[in-house]
């Protein structure tokens, strides 16, 4: 319903935010050198130098940009957990990002059906009904 995106993208945001901090848990319990063993290759990558410099750099605010941003977050949430940041600092970073993120995409939806319903469709084009009827064998 058109009328609920704003729970909808709350719930989201607080499981998004709810998964990152486990994640951050689950690394930090690993350690580095189990994490580095599993991605040998992670420490030459440009996009990894990057964020960790930006988590280094700017701290939980580097987290909730890159929440509310279409970017990978698993490289930021590796640097937290093995920085040993305060659980609820990366929580809330997470939370906030993601809300901006799903609440905007939420209310263009429910603003906008039509329209996003045709961004939709130039990323995946849709089925007309009769071939879905001839794939499925109904026809």
């Amino acid at each position: 319903s058109p009328r609920r995106w704003r729970s909808i993208a709350l719930q989201v945001a607080f499981g998004s935010a709810l998964g990152a901090t486990l994640l951050v848990l689950l690394f930090h319990h690993l350690g580095w050198e189990q994490l580095h063993a599993q991605f040998p290759a992670m420490l030459e990558s440009a996009g990894w130098q990057r964020v960790i410099a930006w988590t280094v750099d700017y701290g939980v605010i580097a987290l909730f940009v890159i929440a509310a941003l279409p970017l990978p977050q698993t490289p930021a949430l590796i640097v937290f957990a093995i920085t040993e940041q305060p659980v609820a600092q990366i929580f809330l970073a997470v939370l906030l990002g993601k809300m901006i993120k799903y609440f905007l995409l939420a209310m263009l939806a429910a603003l906008f059906p039509a329209r996003f319903r045709a961004f939709l469709d130039i990323i995946e084009p849709a089925e007309s009904a009769e071939n879905k009827a001839v794939r499925r064998g109904w026809s």
